[in-house]
């Protein structure tokens, strides 16, 4: 959604698709949903119950930070539109817009739908298993050992006292 408004506001523009262009647009892709991506996950890692509050614990957290980098980001690459080189100048100016309509969609696209849609209680998982706070029902997750490549035996069954053993979901 993100660099294919990108690539309609270029065209709008005058912005004609050569290999410059193209390059560029394929080399924002990676950031068209980095904001999206990190408030999701503070979306979901939010222990509050309804979506409301999800979403304001995700801006809460997560707000400043977005909007920082998107300044960053756009103020450092800025400073690129001012070369002789064509294809840094469309490179900067890509990046910017991408940077400008990711943090736009995220607050005000991605944010409300997480408000009318998202998962509105979220599950609260304590060692191996994980409760549903909508239901209360009990899901057992499954558990893996780690084992090291020289033995192939978990590393909790070792013969040495230290604590060697991590679990992973």
């Amino acid at each position: 959604l993100v660099v294919g408004s990108l690539l309609g506001i270029a065209k709008v523009n005058g912005v004609m698709l050569d290999l410059f262009t193209m390059v560029s647009g394929t080399i924002v892709v990676g950031f068209s949903f980095d904001y999206t991506l990190h408030f999701c996950c503070s979306y979901q890692q939010s222990k509050s119950a309804t979506r409301e509050e999800r979403v304001l614990d995700g801006f809460s957290s997560m707000g400043p930070t977005l909007l920082a980098a998107s300044i960053t980001t756009s103020g450092s690459l800025a400073l690129m539109s001012f070369t002789d080189a064509q294809m840094m100048i469309i490179l900067a100016n890509f990046v910017v817009g991408v940077a400008i309509l990711s943090l736009l969609m995220t607050l005000f696209y991605f944010a409300p739908l997480c408000a009318l849609l998202g998962p509105d209680i979220p599950a609260v998982s304590k060692g191996n298993v994980s409760v549903s706070m909508a239901d209360h029902s009990v899901l057992q997750s499954e558990t893996y050992k780690l084992t090291t490549a020289a033995d192939s035996s978990p590393l909790s069954e070792r013969d040495d006292n230290t604590s060697k053993t991590d679990v992973c979901k």
